[in-house]
């Protein structure tokens, strides 16, 4: 009977699959390989597939190595397992163990990323069980809506109640991070100088007492979005977002959600003392 899966295991098989390698290095795809372990299963005793590295005294090489195509399909192959289906592109930033800009980098955006891995798909696993949604595949950027796992649900979503400084609903994506971000920044002692659609998102000036400090901001829906985007926190002085569920985090986070429940109390007060 197989050891239980937990730290101390998934240390010794790691270290195990690195000597068999004989110095080539780790990657997520040779450890899965070797071992049936997946990342999902990883994460459920690391915060990362680079911490389980280091504790079993390995280099996070991930960062400065380019991942291999074979590894990319790899795990855009257990996305689809996973979720029973072939998913959205913001679906799939959430759950695939690699950044979503690795795929549309390499391959020159979601719908030729969809493409390579049909080709991969009908090579290397033929067995897949949703490739007759994969071939079905035309639209750029979107996948068909085939099957239950598709069924509409009304379509835009919407967060819970919030009618704060014009938003009527708390964020559901980094787009509503932003409006509140921008509704809010001067309040917070921001001024901000430049956005943009690279890391980081946005460069201000933060009020220091009588001085300003230059400050790089990247905006997320939830902080370890940070993380699993694969972002450099030497890159980022900050991360703006709505929820904070990083309890590790690097580097400094601001939770919008904190400073929209504090706001509120203050005007629910003034209200009652009205």
């Amino acid at each position: 009977m197989p050891a239980p899966l937990n730290r101390k295991t998934l240390i010794a098989k790691m270290k195990s699959v690195a000597r068999r390698l004989r110095g080539r290095p780790v990657t997520q795809g040779r450890f899965q390989r070797l071992t049936g372990i997946n990342i999902y299963q990883v994460l459920k005793h690391f915060d990362g597939y680079n911490e389980l590295l280091r504790a079993a005294g390995l280099t996070t090489y991930l960062q400065n190595l380019r991942v291999d195509n074979d590894d990319l399909m790899l795990a855009m192959a257990d996305v689809f397992r996973a979720e029973k289906g072939l998913v959205t592109r913001v679906r799939f930033a959430r759950v695939c163990r690699y950044a979503l800009s690795t795929y549309e980098q390499r391959f020159g955006g979601w719908s030729k990323s969809l493409r390579a891995f049909r080709q991969w798909q009908e090579k290397h696993d033929p067995a897949f069980p949703h490739a007759g949604a994969l071939k079905a595949h035309r639209v750029p950027g979107r996948i068909p809506r085939q099957g239950p796992e598709w069924t509409p649900v009304g379509g835009r979503q919407y967060g819970d109640p919030l009618n704060f400084r014009g938003l009527l609903h708390t964020p559901v994506n980094e787009q509503g991070v932003l409006f509140l971000f921008a509704a809010l920044a001067t309040e917070l002692g921001f001024a901000v100088e430049s956005l943009t659609a690279g890391f980081p998102d946005c460069e201000a000036k933060r009020r220091v007492g009588k001085t300003w400090e230059r400050v790089r901001i990247e905006l997320e829906f939830q902080s370890r979005n940070f993380r699993d985007h694969r972002h450099d926190p030497n890159g980022c002085d900050l991360i703006v977002c709505w929820e904070h569920n990083w309890p590790k985090c690097p580097i400094e986070v601001l939770e919008l959600k904190q400073v929209v429940a504090g706001k509120a109390g203050v005007a629910d007060s003034k209200r009652e003392a009205a």
